[in-house]
């Protein structure tokens, strides 16, 4: 995710929330990499906030002490809302285009085409709905929004 044109380090900041299964998402991605012997070439960060819900106090207080660090971000990309694929619906990743970087959220949907059986389409938030992501977009970093409902439909309650 990052370019050659980057000369220090930069962290890839994947995010997901403490519920539905976006942390074990995070955790397995963790693993995989761990498992693979992977070694990146820039820093890469796994962050879980709280108070999403009332803000985004914690991804707020995160991105506002990387900024005040000048901690260097190439990017940041979330999983929310995840392992729940509401009933009569196809199953489908959903990467999110509302308040997101179009060009790494590109970049997103042709890695999930290339490892993923099932389609990745692009939806939308509700109006006036934003996640943590946005903490990071309104500082200037790219970042993308990754899910598995449709928030649109619905697809977000699993109840």
């Amino acid at each position: 995710m990052t370019t050659g044109s980057f000369s220090s380090r930069f962290a890839l900041v994947l995010y997901s929330p403490w519920l539905r299964s976006g942390s074990i998402l995070l955790l397995e991605a963790f693993a995989a990499l761990a498992d693979s012997g992977f070694t990146p070439e820039h820093a890469i960060e796994f962050h879980w906030y709280a108070a999403e819900e009332d803000g985004s106090l914690g991804s707020l207080a995160v991105v506002k002490d990387y900024v005040a660090r000048n901690v260097p971000v190439a990017a940041q990309i979330q999983f929310d809302e995840n392992s729940f694929i509401k009933a009569g619906t196809t199953a489908s990743l959903h990467l999110i285009t509302t308040g997101t970087d179009l060009s790494l959220t590109n970049y997103t949907a042709k890695i999930a085409q290339a490892y993923i059986d099932e389609p990745a389409v692009f939806s939308k938030l509700l109006p006036g709905s934003w996640s943590d992501h946005t903490a990071w977009m309104r500082s200037g970093i790219p970042a993308a929004f990754v899910t598995e409902g449709d928030p649109m439909d619905g697809g977000f309650n699993p109840y």
